[in-house]
């Protein structure tokens, strides 16, 4: 079985205002894809009653390291938003979405992401002399490489909802 290490698990964004929904996650999507993650989306559900709208959406951003190693960051959005029409900051008139969104982010280091050094309790016992002797620096490494992509993805959050508090 993988190894799993939890960077950052659950850090939560929460904004209420006026945004524009289809921005927001075009802008979070491209930034993870510039990063060199492969984003997957595995769940989009959307509830519609009356004027409001609420969303639950999940992606799954994976990047390989090595041959043994991979980052994945996941991301869930709870949003409850209903449309209005809002002036942007050259005072044009747009479409864009009033409510509050929830943005959750885990980070997690995954090694032996194929699960090859499980078959024999021997070949198990070298995986566990590996990660704790032979890769350790590395593991590091890459658990600092990780972090740092973690809190500058949800600085980006911050940073598009106009969230950060000095």
């Amino acid at each position: 079985m993988s190894t799993s290490i939890t960077i950052i698990d659950n850090q939560k964004v929460k904004y209420t205002g006026i945004f524009n929904l289809g921005d927001l996650y075009l802008h979070l999507h491209d930034w993870l894809v510039a990063q060199k993650f492969e984003v997957n989306e595995i769940k989009y559900n959307e509830k519609i009653k009356d004027a409001m709208r609420s969303f639950e959406i999940k992606w799954e951003a994976v990047r390989e390291v090595d041959e043994y190693s991979k980052y994945k960051v996941s991301t869930i959005f709870i949003i409850e938003i209903e449309d209005v029409e809002a002036e942007d900051e050259d005072g044009k008139k747009k479409k864009m979405q009033k409510g509050k969104a929830e943005i959750y982010v885990t980070a997690t280091l995954i090694l032996d992401k194929e699960d090859t050094w499980e078959a024999t309790p021997y070949i198990k016992f070298v995986k566990t002399f590996y990660e704790k002797y032979l890769y350790k620096s590395t593991i590091e490494t890459m658990k600092e490489e990780l972090y740092a992509h973690s809190t500058n993805y949800l600085n980006e959050i911050k940073a598009y909802l106009n969230l950060y508090r000095f």
